[in-house]
């Protein structure tokens, strides 16, 4: 069961390569947001960042609508059609970086972006998401940032693909706790431990095993969910209901 009602919406950006679209789509996002694309050198790191905050507003018309949370991938045509600049809410950001709506306690986002893909969470508890491609990846990294159990976990893949896969299910894992607790990826890659629930499958129609944070006090404060679509993997960390927010805007 998803916890603190969150919802989670993907989007392929490429349909931003159109110059008309990425036009309105431009004009429709707030204005720190436009900025930030405009400081951005290439052209896809500019995509995904108005596609992200596209999804942002399509994730808040779901909420407003009151649609059921949960995981679905978002037409960002529609969303640029249907955009609503009345959600436009004010953002800002905590030392760290980790954005928050001013003086909202009720609503939390995060989001992400990897290749071809942005992701977008929006809970009523503190969350973050992270998305990554699969791409290739050396030993070594899993041995620096991975605990030893980690790394003996990855190397247990029947083949390359899926030791591949088990590097970026525990990454985005990773990104999404330090996310949501806005301690960022540096600290949360040796603060954060996950383990395979032997017991329990992810539940998405694969046979991959759950993971679970190794600690029990992580355990306790907080939910991490995953999905995969077209090669990427997204995991989603949220706050359990019932756990002070204090800090954790």
């Amino acid at each position: 069961m998803i916890s603190g009602n969150m919802r989670v919406l993907i989007a392929d950006v490429r349909c931003l390569s159109d110059e008309g679209l990425y036009s309105r789509a431009c004009a429709l996002v707030d204005e720190k947001r436009r900025q930030q694309a405009e400081r951005m050198h290439g052209e896809a790191d500019r995509r995904r960042c108005i596609g992200a905050g596209i999804l942002l507003n399509a994730a808040l018309r779901a909420h407003a609508a009151q649609e059921a949370p949960g995981f679905s991938c978002c037409d960002l045509v529609k969303a640029v059609k249907y955009y609503d600049e009345r959600l436009n809410y004010p953002v800002a950001h905590m030392p760290g970086g980790k954005p928050y709506f001013e003086g909202r306690t009720d609503l939390y986002f995060n989001l992400s972006h990897s290749g071809d893909y942005a992701a977008c969470v929006l809970a009523d508890r503190p969350a973050g998401i992270d998305i990554e491609g699969k791409r290739n990846v050396s030993g070594s990294l899993a041995k620096r940032f991975y605990s030893e159990a980690e790394c003996a976990w990855i190397k247990q893949g029947n083949d390359k693909e899926e030791q591949e896969t088990r590097f970026f299910r525990l990454w985005t894992l990773k990104e999404a706790y330090g996310k949501v607790t806005g301690e960022g990826l540096a600290s949360s890659l040796k603060s954060a431990y996950f383990a395979p629930d032997d017991n329990k499958k992810q539940g998405d129609g694969t046979e991959e095993e759950k993971l679970m944070f190794c600690d029990a006090g992580q355990a306790g404060r907080y939910d991490v969910l995953e999905w995969q679509r077209d090669g990427y993997r997204i995991a989603a960390a949220c706050q359990k209901p019932g756990i002070a927010k204090d800090g954790l805007l």
